[in-house]
């Protein structure tokens, strides 16, 4: 192959792994570029004396594998770039355990870095490019300032000075705009928007599939809110926006609310009703997208092809607005943060676990992590001798009206995903079963609503969960929208734990804890 290439009149790259992977055929390595990826596998002194130039890209500090966990390191989310800074150039090996050569060497090229984006298909967690050149980048600024070989170079990465913007002019790479370009569209302020074939009308702004507003911001970057009061009247496929070949829909070619972005179709559980109004709201977050209706989160669909896929950035559309036929009553494009109307704060009760793996490590372990807000650190069972029942309490400061509880399983899948559950809320002193199901085993967040009830305290009760753990990203208490929602009977039924073997007695709980989640795996 090398001489395939060189006959070409070409320069050959490859990554080296001679050292590794000797054989008996011969190589002709001179003048190929070689990359210094792994010491094991290959090491710089012998590709050199083999002709070869070399690039150090040594896997550790420089690879990175995008995954969404935020994680740094070796093979992480994110390369870990301030190592690199400190401890790398292009002609020390010393990270990867390998020597430091000298630097006038001329056999080495320079230096680089590696996004390998390997979470793909089954492993897919749902990254776009949008989200990985957040990871390249990163890395770039510290291989571009280390083979620079200034003696005016900051010492360390703590103490880098960083530019006003980072990016170079003219560039918007993380798809941000100004409070100028938001909007406020309806039909007293129509006028200020070029619209083509839009019919101003006393319900609203009457559009046609070839209806549009044109020459709006364009790509709008996560953290905004777009909402929608909305009618749609007309069958088939209904496209609210478009930029480029991303789309939003208010109804898919299978009649799903749905986006896309990239090479993602992300549908969500809600099919507009026709010729009824909605107010809907599209919440786009660094990672995540959430979708409500009438004031009701929206789940999405999960992808069996993709049962890993735990994360949706969406650089929202909003170029042109137009392709469906209804009756636009306002649409508002906003930067102000958005809150599930339904969630209970989390400052309303305390927790604790009868089993819970102590200290952990910094993204797993105590169950405080299933309450932090933070989708990439998670509560899990102890790693060994506990067995179900497995209970995660939260007891509630003062009692409060209850309807739902949203699961989100641990980033990336894994041991504990529940796949079947029980909920109890406590009543008149008595626990009482309210719901109960069966979950797929993915990695997308799951709701579960209820008839209200009154309660300070609620058990989650896991009846088996993957590897016969429990675990974790989040979990979270809802509440009725309104406060006028009947309270309907329920009956009391007494918890039933299943036949399990002897165990240790677990963990008390801690006395300050109120509301309950009993985590039970049938192992």
């Amino acid at each position: 192959m090398i001489q395939y290439i060189k006959g070409k009149g070409l320069t050959p790259r490859i990554w080296g792994s001679l050292s590794a992977k000797q054989g008996t055929t011969p190589v002709d390595w001179k003048d190929v570029e070689v990359d210094i990826w792994s010491i094991g596998w290959q090491r710089p002194q012998a590709a050199i004396a083999q002709g070869a130039k070399i690039i150090n890209i040594t896997d550790i500090p420089t690879y990175s594998v995008p995954s969404g966990s935020n994680s740094q390191g070796g093979y992480g989310d994110y390369a870990n770039y301030e190592t690199q800074y400190n401890r790398w150039t292009p002609n020390d090996f010393s990270t990867g355990g390998g020597p430091r050569l000298e630097a006038s060497n001329p056999n080495i090229l320079g230096g680089g870095h590696a996004v390998w984006n390997d979470n793909i298909d089954l492993h897919e967690t749902g990254l776009t490019s949008y989200d990985i050149f957040k990871r390249f980048f990163k890395s770039m600024q510290s291989t571009a300032e280390r083979t620079w070989g200034s003696d005016r170079a900051a010492k360390t990465y703590a103490e880098r000075i960083q530019p006003a913007s980072v990016y170079a002019p003219q560039s918007n790479p993380d798809k941000t705009i100004e409070d100028s370009d938001l909007f406020t569209i309806k039909p007293e302020t129509i006028k200020e928007y070029l619209a083509k074939k839009v019919q101003k009308t006393e319900a609203g702004l009457n559009f046609e599939k070839d209806s549009s507003i044109e020459g709006l911001v364009g790509d709008v970057g996560p953290s905004h809110v777009l909402k929608l009061d909305v009618t749609v009247t007309g069958d088939g496929e209904q496209v609210f926006s478009t930029s480029g070949d991303n789309q939003l829909y208010l109804a898919d070619k299978d009649g799903y609310l749905a986006y896309k972005f990239e090479q993602f179709h992300i549908q969500f559980d809600k099919k507009l009703e026709k010729n009824k109004r909605y107010q809907i709201s599209v919440v786009t977050k660094p990672q995540k997208t959430e979708v409500y209706v009438d004031g009701e989160k929206v789940e999405r669909i999960a992808n069996p092809a993709h049962p890993r896929l735990a994360h949706n950035s969406l650089v929202l559309p909003l170029e042109t607005i137009g392709g469906f036929q209804g009756i636009l009553h306002s649409a508002e494009l906003s930067n102000k943060a958005f809150v599930n109307p339904r969630l209970i704060p989390t400052d309303h009760f305390t927790v604790s676990a009868s089993s819970q793996e102590t200290p952990g490590t910094d993204t797993e372990g105590p169950v405080e992590k299933a309450f932090d807000n933070d989708p990439n650190t998670f509560w899990h069972s102890k790693w060994t001798g506990h067995q179900a029942p497995y209970t995660v309490a939260m007891n509630l400061n003062a009692p409060e009206k209850v309807n739902g509880l949203t699961y989100l399983p641990r980033p990336g899948g894994g041991n504990g995903v529940v796949t079947s559950y029980e909920i109890y809320a406590q009543k008149d002193g008595q626990m009482v079963k309210v719901a109960s199901g069966t979950w797929e085993n993915n990695a997308k967040e799951k709701t579960v609503n209820f008839a209200a009830v009154e309660t300070n305290k609620v058990e989650f009760k896991v009846l088996s969960g993957v590897a016969g753990f429990g675990s974790a990203a989040e979990i979270q208490l809802l509440k009725p929208l309104s406060d006028s929602e009947t309270e309907e009977p329920v009956v009391p039924e007494k918890p039933v734990t299943p036949e399990k073997p002897v165990t240790p007695e677990p963990p008390k709980l801690k006395r300050w804890v109120m509301v309950q989640l009993n985590l039970l795996i049938a192992l």
